[in-house]
């Protein structure tokens, strides 16, 4: 399409000729909506909207000169006729058809997917979250500063140090030099409560006691196939994603399953997963009491042996050796797990650089470098822990996000990806430990690009949100906070994605009984005279006699 409009604007010699290169380029416009459905298109398509004004109105008056000039009107120059009050009007002309096509984009009744449709967003690969991980990938990435996650806090508990805010991604459980796996399992798919909650099972969160639950909302942006991990709290408990009520009807399928490990994952068709994903998370925080503190270590289940104790069998002697030192006499399992905790967290040094490939990496971390990055420590903290019979876990995730005032979210970038430890307390269930040094995620930027990019992202949400991916159950919510602005207080609705038909139908009683009433009749009778009488008395205001016409009638 753009060659073609390239060659024909290289030909132009008359009005019909001008006006394929109009329909070329709104041709080359549709394409760039499917291969560019960032918020950068809306910026192309309203300049696109006014140039277009233009472009048609010149080619207009072109054409109503070469039918009256004949063969002359190529040499008629339009600036004689086109000036830049022409310009300037048809601009505003232009802007007002914007706005009117924007409102019918909002209110026209739709079904299915939004306007571009989810799918067309790329999505890429973010590292740390496949079926294993080697040491090392982290360095990789600390540069990006793509967001990938915004979280939401819709009923407050927010943190007050945005850089405390952990989200779980995938964790692992067998460890070979230098790699981290997941023992094979198939998923299994979640069960929905009475209130539309995916319940994440009990034996995920070892029952866990609660001390508080709070809500999160988490957009997560496009990740290839292999990515569908449901980013958490560590303590998730039940979850829902967004907008399901039509999935159905669009061939979406949109669920959560969850493996031996405790990692959640999305279930869907393969268009779904490509798209970007929205859901609510409610989550627990854990409540750890002296009993458990001081709980000791004692026999564990064959299956937590297997899963959170085993250790390479070529494994260094002397990993073994320190982990006996750092724990000293403590017998409890939390005690265990902050001895080492702070043993690393203060004796070892934070690098990003890299290493040679020969031996284990974590024992050359431990007795030879002792420096390295997050996925260093993680692993040689689970690895201490197994030593001293402490089931542990290393955990992939992302700690931190910037708070994004305009659009009230923490936004989380690649460079937050993070690696810490989740080991398991009796009478507390699993909890997590970071050893590593508090160092550096990315420095919290600030100055006016700083201010002028938070509001860009922000538009890209709302963009992506209300545009992008508009579909039936955002126009639905339109259409009630429309509603709900002009009814009355006794015919306000209260309709959610959990209502009930018959709650729906009672609701839709209201609406008939505020519009099929002798006042909304009466304002609609009047509207319709009145537009119909307004032109009527206009015309005869312009056609009365004037004061001078008058006297000569008379």
């Amino acid at each position: 399409g753009l060659v073609a409009t390239t060659s024909r604007a290289l030909q132009i010699h008359s009005s019909r000729l001008q006006f394929q290169l109009i329909g070329l380029s709104f041709l080359v416009l549709v394409a760039s909506a499917v291969a560019n459905p960032d918020i950068s298109f809306a910026l192309i398509f309203a300049l696109y909207g006014i140039i277009l004004t233009w472009a048609l109105t010149t080619v207009h008056l072109l054409e109503k000169l070469e039918s009256s000039l004949g063969a002359s009107a190529p040499k008629v120059r339009l600036s004689k006729v086109v000036s830049r009050r022409f310009l300037l009007g048809s601009s505003v002309l232009a802007l007002a058809l914007l706005v009117s096509s924007l409102l019918l984009f909002f209110l026209f009744p739709r079904m299915g997917l939004g306007f571009f449709a989810a799918q067309t967003r790329k999505g890429s690969a973010v590292s740390g979250f496949s079926d294993s991980l080697e040491l090392g990938h982290f360095g990789t990435i600390q540069e990006s500063d793509r967001v990938v996650l915004r979280v939401e806090f819709p009923e407050g508990g927010a943190p007050e140090d945005p850089s405390s805010l952990r989200l779980r991604g995938t964790t692992f459980d067998r460890y070979d030099n230098g790699k981290w796996e997941r023992s094979p399992s198939r998923p299994r798919s979640l069960k929905l409560d009475p209130d539309r909650y995916y319940e994440v099972p009990n034996w995920v969160t070892a029952e866990a006691p609660i001390l508080k639950e709070f809500m999160v909302d988490i957009y997560a942006e496009p990740m290839d196939a292999s990515s569908k991990v449901v980013f958490t709290p560590p303590l998730p408990l039940r979850l829902r994603p967004e907008a399901s009520r039509f999935d159905r009807y669009r061939g979406l399928d949109r669920r959560f399953a969850v493996d031996v490990l405790g990692n959640l994952t999305h279930v869907g068709n393969r268009d779904d997963l490509l798209g970007s994903r929205s859901y609510s998370v409610i989550a627990g925080i854990p409540r750890v009491s002296d009993e458990a503190r001081a709980y000791p270590v004692g026999e564990w289940p064959e299956w937590m042996r297997d899963m959170y104790l085993n250790l390479p069998e070529e494994l260094d002697p002397r990993v073994g050796a320190l982990a006996r030192e750092m724990v000293g006499t403590r017998t409890s399992a939390y005690e265990r797990a902050v001895a080492i905790e702070a043993y690393l967290r203060s004796q070892y040094g934070y690098t990003l650089e890299g290493e040679g490939a020969e031996g284990d990496p974590v024992v050359k971390f431990l007795f030879e470098r002792k420096k390295g990055h997050c996925e260093y420590f993680a692993s040689a903290m689970v690895l201490l822990l197994r030593s001293v019979d402490v089931p542990a876990r290393p955990v992939n995730g992302f700690l931190g996000g910037a708070y994004n005032e305009y659009g009230n979210y923490y936004a989380v970038t690649e460079a937050r990806a993070h690696s810490w430890v989740e080991a398991y307390v009796p009478g507390a269930g699993w909890l997590t430990f970071d050893p590593t040094p508090s160092t550096p995620g990315p420095e919290d930027e600030s100055g006016f690009w700083v201010e002028v990019r938070n509001w860009m992202d922000s538009m890209r949400l709302l963009w992506y949100k209300w545009v992008v991916e508009y579909d039936l159950e955002k126009q639905l919510s339109v259409y009630l906070q429309l509603w709900n602005t002009v009814a009355s207080k006794e015919h306000q609705l209260d309709v959610d994605e959990d209502t009930s038909m018959s709650e729906a139908r009672k609701q839709w009683e209201k609406v008939k009984d505020a519009v099929w009433s002798w006042s909304t009749f009466a304002w609609v009778i009047g509207f319709l005279l009145a537009s119909g009488g307004l032109p009527l008395l206009w015309r005869w205001w312009r056609k009365r006699p004037g004061p001078d016409e008058a006297r000569r009638l008379s």
